[in-house]
């Protein structure tokens, strides 16, 4: 190619002239990136409820300070993690259960049967208050 000769460019189908990463990817490759989207939205949201009955759980508290409240509510998820093997298949709790049981099998759903040490639940409330 001579200086004066420019390099021929391709002709793209989207409507900006440029082309996208899609345009260039298989449709097993656009497959895959479905999948794992949609799996890492269904994460996001399964924490977004773990950590919404978190924060419901500290209100139940009243005004206990924060490392007290998390420490109470991480001693509360390890006892209810007994009992786990149980429960884990119930999506729903008999009509009477006291709400607090209720939020921490939620937390425990959401979490995957795991408890939280309650230096997380600490982070929990701090984003919740913007700390």
């Amino acid at each position: 190619m001579t200086a004066m000769e420019t390099p021929k460019l391709q002709q793209s189908a989207s409507p900006n002239g440029r082309d996208s990463i899609f345009d260039r990817m298989t449709a097993d490759q656009l497959e895959y990136l479905g999948r794992r989207l949609h799996q890492l939205a269904s994460a996001r949201a399964r924490k977004d409820r773990r950590d919404a009955a978190l924060r419901e759980l500290v209100a139940r508290l009243g005004s206990w300070r924060p490392t007290r409240a998390a420490k109470h509510i991480a001693e509360r998820l390890r006892a209810y993690q007994q009992d786990w093997p149980e429960k884990r298949h119930l999506t729903e709790l008999p009509l009477g259960t006291p709400r607090d049981d209720v939020l921490l099998h939620a937390v425990m759903s959401w979490n995957e049967g795991r408890a939280l040490a309650w230096r997380q639940i600490v982070n929990i409330i701090d984003e919740c208050r913007g700390g």
